[in-house]
């Protein structure tokens, strides 16, 4: 381990007596010990095990000591253990807001997790973590920013996206996106990574571009070539952008503009353009070079 926390082989025991008394509480708490065989649970409380929907004590201690991050939803984990790795080489603030994994009710709960450590004898050093259910108001919030992030999507004259990085799937998009994915609706697109709706060469290409846009501080604009759902060729102007969103999780916008139409037309005007400029150096009657006038 890195920072403060020194790594001890023996776990910790409280008296019979504090231990029962923390297995009571209502506040959903944990005290975890690192040791020479990783994280491991000393206390549990019943509120704990409430809110994660643990049967009993034995269950949640059986789920802890095999896998301590077996509380947090699989695609928030690695944010967290990030978090975690940062809190302690820097001596930050480890204050991190999470998706719960779904058991019984198969439904996330939004879970803030504040820590503090204690030193105890023999420099045995205990994590002390609360958790708050903020699932209520998280919820609230949420849905409040999805309209507005649907809304805003919506009434953009050019097809918009957002993807989950991590998971490379679509958490929204405008009609016209669902057109281009022939989809019936922006509903139909969210949940499906590009290689549900486009083709294999299609979506790696899109791929390719999500990772040239996540290497980039500034929007990353460019043209590109590539057919629709249906096989269709079409050509965009697109910009692309990371951001992250109010549960901390790392996603990419999209805004593509359809310029194939206006592609085709500057081309016909231009094969016009040289037509015309053909015929104007050529004699009509003998077909022969106009000769330029000095």
């Amino acid at each position: 381990m890195h920072g403060k926390i020194k790594v001890m082989g023996k776990l910790f025991h409280f008296s019979a007596d504090i231990q029962t008394a923390y297995e009571n509480l209502q506040p959903p708490i944990v005290i975890f010990q690192y040791t020479g065989t990783g994280v491991l649970p000393v206390v549990v409380s019943k509120g704990f095990c409430e809110l994660f929907e643990f049967e009993n004590l034995e269950q949640a201690y059986d789920a802890l000591n095999e896998d301590s991050f077996s509380i947090i939803h699989t695609d928030d984990v690695k944010r967290i253990k990030n978090e975690i790795l940062r809190f302690l080489t820097e001596e930050g603030k480890y204050d991190v807001v999470y998706r719960s994994r779904p058991r019984k009710t198969k439904v996330s709960k939004i879970v803030r997790s504040v820590v503090k450590f204690v030193q105890m004898e023999n420099n045995v050093v205990l994590a002390h973590i609360s958790y708050m259910d903020e699932t209520t108001d998280v919820y609230h919030k949420l849905l409040s920013l999805q309209e507005s992030v649907y809304a805003l999507l919506e009434n953009m004259p050019a097809m918009s996206f957002s993807k989950d990085i991590q998971t490379r799937k679509y958490i929204a998009c405008n009609q016209a996106f669902a057109d281009y994915a022939h989809k019936e609706n922006p509903e139909s697109v969210v949940g499906l990574t590009d290689f549900e709706i486009f083709d294999e060469a299609t979506a790696n290409h899109f791929i390719e571009d999500d990772r040239k846009a996540l290497a980039m501080d500034n929007p990353y604009i460019f043209y590109e070539d590539v057919p629709d759902a249906a096989g269709n060729p079409r050509r965009f102007q697109t910009t692309k952008l990371k951001f992250t969103d109010t549960t901390g999780r790392d996603c990419l916008l999209g805004l593509c503009q359809d310029v194939t139409d206006a592609m085709l037309i500057k081309k016909e005007y231009d094969e016009r353009l040289a037509t015309a400029n053909t015929k104007a150096n050529f004699d009509a009657l003998t077909g022969v070079r106009k000769q330029a006038c000095l």
